[in-house]
Order: structure tokens, then sequence, then C-alpha cells
């Protein structure tokens, strides 16, 4: 009963989440041992110096110093001088201040190396749980990514590990607090006992009070975390569509939304400071009616008694408001624990595994393409949402070229994820050469494809870093100059002040579309995957440029086992099948010519675009 106590309300369970997170990394605590033994220390020596202050007071006001005697460390170290010193007033008086002195200079030492060590343990500790959130951030499945902001998820791998990691300082800062608390009330029984029974009297009043703003500072801490989110979404909302923002002249909108914001977190974050700052001044209204009572019960004890017993009644006055003092030092450690409990149950979040849409890995190597890459009666749909494919069947042989074509949300990228493997697939569904695609290892599997999709994704770094990136090997700057050759890069690179060095800013913004598409092609060149996906490659491109891409797509595409998807159907006209997926489903297939012939919904689609034209155009003309 007793350990429930102690696990629920005085050893806060914010603080037991922090050391199961701490369990979690696998973070070894030694250092925290040695701070943690440094600090109770630097207490016990706190104590002694109050202890040992009493006689000496006393001695000092009555000129008698023949306690000395019964304190065995005084008395050998004053055995040490001569008889006419250990009989002198001011060499004993002048001693044994210093002897306080020393100790309390000790205690000073000890807080300090204590608080070295704590430092250097919160920095790792903050290190290690932000290194294991990144890592855990590229494992997740790609449909975390798309539930989730960036400025969310940069939110708590910055933000959130610094408050949760500087917070587990104050583990430190509560070990010192106890151990320091239990040495007074160890003081305060020495000098009265009864009087420490009648400040235990007050402990309860003390910590309901304390606990009630604790609680209501762990609920703010929750409202705060969940608004800092709806902050960071919005600043990252903002800021990567900051060319749609100007377009529609909407920066007073985002200005006025953003503030709205902003105040709120302002005042979740007062709110929170306004609670904890009530801890003191709290404990201090109650401690001073308090004192009011023990002042009077200490002159009713003292009528009558010897005036020197007046020098330990003020000891036991300083120590307990020391002790006081320091009681609300502890609760002010939990009020800081509570205020970061909305930070840390995110990050617990995070370490969890529900929702995060992992795509298990498989045992086996994927040995490179020798069969067909087939679709067999695949259906998929997100979780808590619709059926996005319906028992799609498609089937690609080796060196072919298979086309995906169809109405916007019909399912053609969510084909794509799946063959990448970004979507777990469901088992029996996809399969190369009669082997489940899930048997194969993530690694084995991407090795062996090159994804070109309609967004190009880039690095804000240089061309090269770009060109090379995840490239197991090295490259020549021979084979880098034929690669941009093949690109239709060459011209682009004439331009660039730098070359290939030349920085081109976030997300390639210092490239054209058009350029940005060429480099993920050269991208492609460069990995020599067998097998090409192509996601809408020459979307929202001039004429001119799709002429270049698609003339850099046709080398691409050369004895590759290739999937296109497109809108424009120029860019299909030369594949061995044509797939039409409508609603989720493959409404018909064929190759180009069948389909045409047929007047189905592949015709229907060519007429929307060529205006009937019932013939397929002449390779190289432009859509």
């Amino acid at each position: 009963m007793l350990r429930n106590f102690c696990k629920q309300h005085i050893i806060n369970s914010d603080l037991g989440q922090l050391l199961h997170l701490s369990r979690v990394l696998n973070f070894k605590f030694r250092g925290i041992v040695v701070g943690a033994f440094l600090s109770a220390s630097a207490s016990f020596l706190e104590g002694a110096s109050m202890v040992l202050l009493i006689p000496t007071l006393r001695g000092i006001i009555s000129r008698d110093f023949t306690f000395i005697a019964g304190v065995p460390a005084l008395s050998y170290y004053f055995a040490f001088f001569p008889e006419h010193y250990r009989h002198n007033y001011f060499f004993l008086s002048a001693n044994l201040v210093g002897f306080v002195f020393a100790v309390l200079v000790a205690k000073v030492v000890f807080c300090f190396i204590s608080g070295l060590i704590v430092s250097s343990i919160i920095r790792d500790f903050g290190n290690e749980l932000r290194k294991l959130i990144f890592k855990r951030y590229l494992q997740f499945g790609k449909l975390f990514f798309d539930r989730h902001s960036l400025g969310f998820l940069q939110q708590v791998l910055t933000t959130y590990v610094y408050q949760v990691a500087n917070v587990l300082g104050t583990a430190n800062e509560l070990i010192y607090a106890v151990t320091t608390l239990i040495v007074y009330v160890g003081v305060m029984l020495y000098i009265s006992w009864q009087l420490t029974l009648v400040f235990l009297a007050l402990v309860p009043i003390l910590y309901f009070a304390y606990n009630w703003l604790v609680r209501k500072i762990h609920r703010s801490s929750h409202y705060y975390s969940e608004s800092y989110g709806v902050l960071a979404a919005t600043i990252s909302n903002a800021v990567s569509c900051i060319g749609l923002v100007k377009a529609y002249t909407a920066e007073a909108r985002e200005s006025e939304t953003f503030s709205h914001t902003s105040d709120h977190v302002a005042e979740l974050e007062f709110s929170i400071d306004k609670k904890r700052l009530a801890i003191g001044p709290s404990g201090e209204l109650i401690i001073l009616f308090f004192l009011f009572i023990l002042v009077a019960i200490i002159a009713y004890i003292l009528n009558g008694h010897p005036s020197e017993t007046a020098m330990d009644y003020l000891v036991f006055l300083l120590v307990l408001k020391r002790a006081v003092t320091t009681y609300t030092g502890i609760n002010i450690v939990r009020a800081a624990i509570a205020g970061v409990s909305g930070p840390l149950d995110e990050i617990r979040r995070m370490l969890a595994d529900e929702e995060k849409f992992f795509v298990p890995d498989g045992t086996r190597e994927f040995p490179g393409l020798s069969g067909p890459l087939e679709l067999r009666d695949l259906s998929f749909s997100f979780p808590n949402g619709a059926a996005v494919l319906k028992s799609v069947n498609i089937k690609v042989l080796p060196g072919e070229v298979a086309a995906i074509v169809g109405a916007s949300g019909s399912g053609k990228t969510t084909i794509i994820n799946l063959l990448m493997r970004y979507y777990d697939p469901p088992v029996g569904a996809i399969f190369v050469q009669g082997i489940d695609v899930r048997e194969f290892t993530l690694e084995s599997w991407r090795a062996r494809i090159a994804l070109v999709s309609q967004e190009s994704f880039l690095f804000n770094g240089t061309l090269r870093a770009n060109l090379l990136y995840g490239l197991p090997r090295e490259v020549s700057e021979d084979e880098l100059v034929k690669v941009l050759t093949r690109a239709r890069l060459t011209d682009l690179l004439r331009q660039l002040p730098d070359g290939l060095d030349t920085q081109i800013g976030d997300r390639g913004v210092n490239l054209s579309g058009g350029e940005r598409q060429r480099v993920s092609i050269a991208r492609a060149f460069l990995k020599g995957a067998e097998i090409l996906l192509l996601d809408e490659a020459t979307s929202a491109l001039d004429s001119t440029t799709e002429g270049l891409i698609q003339q850099a797509l046709s080398e691409l595409i050369a004895g590759r086992t290739s999937v296109v998807i497109a809108h424009r159907l120029s860019t299909v006209r030369n594949a061995d099948h044509i797939f039409v997926i409508e609603d989720g489903c493959v409404a018909e297939s064929g190759s180009p010519a069948d389909l045409l012939a047929r007047k189905g919904k592949f015709y229907a689609y060519w007429q929307e675009q060529y205006g009937g034209y019932d013939g397929l155009p002449k390779p190289n003309t432009p859509a």
C-alpha cells in the first residue's frame, strides 16, 4: 500500500515515464548514481554544518567549548595543537567557524560537480533520444508521413526532445531535495522532537495544496502540446506553400491565422508558468501562518528556561524555514516534470508501434527480374477509408512496357506506391517470377527499382550530391558526363556557375520543373535498375521540355521492365500493354492499337486529348 502511494503520489508518474524512456534507450545512468551520491553527500554536509553550528554558537556565547571533547573528529583535530591553544577562546572560535565554513564549501563543490555530471548526462540522453526518434521516422511507412505534418515531426524531434531531456536533470534536483529534507528533519528532531511533530502535521496541508497545482499544470501541458502542434503545422503549411500564399495574396490571412494560434500557445505557456510560480508563494503563505503558531509555542517553552536554549530554537526556526523551502523545491520539480507531460506523451507515441504503418521486411534477397511482374486480384484500401483498388490484375513480362492510364483519383499512383512497397500490399497480391514480393527484403527489392515521379525529390545541396544520392558505388566523371548527356542536361550544366558543384536550393528551387525532372532521370540512369516506374513523369511541362524528357525517357526505358503512369497519352503510345483504371478497377486492357479499335474507355480519353483523330501519333510527334 505504501509502495503504491509512493509510486502514484510521491514519485510523479511522469518521472516514472522518463525512467521508462531511459530503459527504452538502454541508457546507462552510472553518472546519475555518482551525481546522486554527490548530491546526497552535499545534503549531509548541509546537515552536518547545521549540527555543528548549534554548539559552536553556544560556545561562542557562553565561552564554553567543553563540547569539543564529545565530538571525536574535533577532539582529534585539536589534539595536534599545544595545550595553551586548546584553551584560547579566539583560536577555538576561529577554528570552529572555519570548520563550519569548510563543510559548507565542500557542500558547494559537491553540488557543482554533481551538476556538471548531470548536465553531461542530460545532453547525452537528449542526443540518444533524438537519434532514436529520427531512426524511427525512417522506419515508419509512407502512410504515417501522409497523415502528419512536417512541422509537427520537426517539433517532436527538436523542441520536445530538448524539453524532455532538460527536465531529466530535475531528477538529480529531486534526489538532492529529498535527501536534504531528510537531513533537515533529522536536525529538527535533534533540537526538538515535539516541535518537529508539529511541523510534520503541516506536510499534508502543503502536499494537497501543491498537488492541486501540479495536476492543473499536467492538464495544461497536454493542451499546450496540442496547440504547439497546430502552430508547427501552420508554419510548415505557410512556408512550404509560400508561392500559393503570395499568388492568392493571402499573406494577411496567414499572418492572422498564425497570430491567433501563437496567441493561444502563449496563453497556455503563461498558464503553466502562472501555476508553477504559484507553488512558492502558496507555500510561503501557509508557512507564515504556521510560523506564528510555532513562535508562540517556542515563547511558551522558553518561559522560565535558561536563555541559552533560545539559540537552539532560533536554529530550529532557521532549519524549519529551509526545510519548507526544500519541500517547496520538490514540488517545483514535480511541476517542471508535469509541464512536459504533453511533449513526453508525444515522444512516447513516436516510440510506440501503433499507427506507424510499418512495411514488414522480407527474408529473401531479390536476385533480379527473370520472370513476370504480376498484380493478382490486388485490392487495397487505406485504414478507415474506402477501397482504392479492387481486384486489379496486371502482368508485365521482362523487358515490356506496361502503361496505366485513367482519371485522377482512380488509384494509379497507389499501384506505384505498392510496387515500391511504400505501402504494405496484401499477402498474395503482387508477385515477381511467381514469388510474393513481400518475401523479398526491402533493400534488395528497391535496389532493383528506379522511380521517376511527377514530384522530383531533391535535397538542398549540390547538383552532384543529388545525382549521386544513395549510390553504393563510386561514379567517375566520365560516367557522370555521359549520363548528363543522355538525360539532356548538358546545356544546363554549361549554364551553372559552379557546374556539378552548384547549390540547387531547397527542393531544387533554383532549377526549372523540366530540369528537376531530368535530374531525376539522370539519377535513374546512374542507379541502373532493371525495373523502372514512371509516375506522371512529363506532367505539367511545355511541349519542348516534354520532348526533351521523352527522348531521355525513351533511352531510359530501353531494355527495362517498365510500368508507366501517364495522363498525357502521348507518353504511352509505344507501350506493349495499356491498362485503363477506373474507380480502382481495370476497365480494359490491350495494346494501344487494339484499345483504339475497341472505342471504349481508352478511345474516349484519346478523343479528349486529340480531338477526334483516330490514329496513333507518329513517333516524336508532340502531344
